[in-house]
């Protein structure tokens, strides 16, 4: 019975990194409408001039798609300085999304659907 449940966790588990490769950001082209949260006053002034806007995000979606357990335990997760927003695509979806300082970065999707990006900023 024990081996029943280690191959059941292992199939999960390579079921839930297949997701992660398989699923991909909307295309940059897509999007109809941006909107950016207003930033919130944090305990710091160091990110205060960490803005994304439109063009930003670009750099996030063209990000590499990893698990969530991938990306909640294997980087660094900088604080304070998150930015938020939504974005509209063409085929009237709505998607939240929000992108850390430190290169991580999540959209969330109307029906719960995440993706968890990992990207690189554009010079």
């Amino acid at each position: 019975m024990k081996i029943f449940h280690c191959i059941l966790v292992l199939v999960a588990l390579m079921s839930v990194s297949t997701f992660a490769a398989d699923i991909k950001p909307p295309a940059f082209e897509d999007i109809v409408k941006f909107t950016a949260d207003p930033v919130k006053p944090e305990p710091s002034d160091y990110f205060k001039d960490f803005k994304i806007t439109k063009d930003d995000l670009k750099a996030v979606l063209r990000g590499k798609v990893v698990t969530r357990e991938h990306w909640l335990h294997d980087y660094s997760h900088v604080a304070f300085g998150d930015r938020s927003g939504t974005i509209a695509l063409k085929d009237k979806t709505k998607v939240r999304w929000f992108v850390k300082p430190g290169g991580l970065a999540c959209l969330i999707f109307a029906d719960g659907t995440q993706i968890f990006l990992v990207y690189h900023k554009d010079k």
